[in-house]
């Protein structure tokens, strides 16, 4: 929707360019740690999880693979694009971590 707003304003169709508004929070970076697929096709979470949830606890069981428990690894755990009906073999969901600052990247 912007890309088309911007190609229109700059065409002449509109008369400016859209403006764009400050983040109303300091943006953060994340890196994906694991990807966990489904082993099974009895994959299940726990609760319809959304992208961008966070688990606080590390050890927190957020689905079942058949009988197996999938445990977050560590603190503040972000889930990245869950599949809520994953197929076996296809990815569940992606873990990921969030980075403190910029040497983090670099580790």
């Amino acid at each position: 929707m912007l890309s088309t707003r911007l190609f229109l304003a700059q065409t002449g169709t509109l008369p400016s360019a859209p403006t764009f508004a400050p983040p109303s929070e300091p943006v953060r970076q994340a890196v994906v740690t694991d990807c966990v697929r489904a082993l099974t096709s009895r994959f299940v979470f726990v609760q319809p999880f959304v992208s961008g949830s966070v688990i606080r606890k590390a050890g927190t069981v957020i689905a079942f693979d058949g009988q197996d428990e999938i445990r977050t690894p560590y603190n503040n755990c972000i889930l990245v694009m869950p599949n809520l009906r994953p197929r076996r073999g296809h990815t569940a969901v992606r873990l990921a971590k969030r980075l403190n600052n910029k040497t983090d990247m670099q580790a």
